[in-house]
């Protein structure tokens, strides 16, 4: 996609742009989109921050969050496995000749 984007930014300069850019700032680990602005030099009329950062806390967050989820879905099929051992399949009563 970087590749795409620089070569969009090419095609603008071959149409007489001056400045353009790809906006994929550093301070935020990439975007989840790519932008490419025909005026790199005014990304504040994009709306686009010039020096982006972004706090490390909801990444360390969601790892804290994936960690637990695998430790309840491995609980969950220990459970299951105990369970069958210990009680084995369910099966069908008999009929034991009651009408309904």
């Amino acid at each position: 996609m970087l590749a795409l984007a620089n070569h969009k930014v090419d095609l603008l300069i071959r149409r007489g742009f001056e400045t353009p850019a790809v906006y994929n700032p550093a301070g935020v680990g990439g975007t989840h989109m790519m932008y490419v602005v025909p005026h790199g030099d005014h990304l504040n009329e994009y709306r686009l921050p010039s020096d982006p950062i972004a706090s490390p806390m909801p990444l360390k967050f969601q790892s804290v969050i994936k960690r637990v989820g695998s430790y309840l879905f491995g609980f969950g099929l220990f459970a299951t496995l105990f369970h069958f051992l210990a009680v084995g399949p369910e099966s069908p009563e008999e009929d034991q000749g009651i009408a309904p």
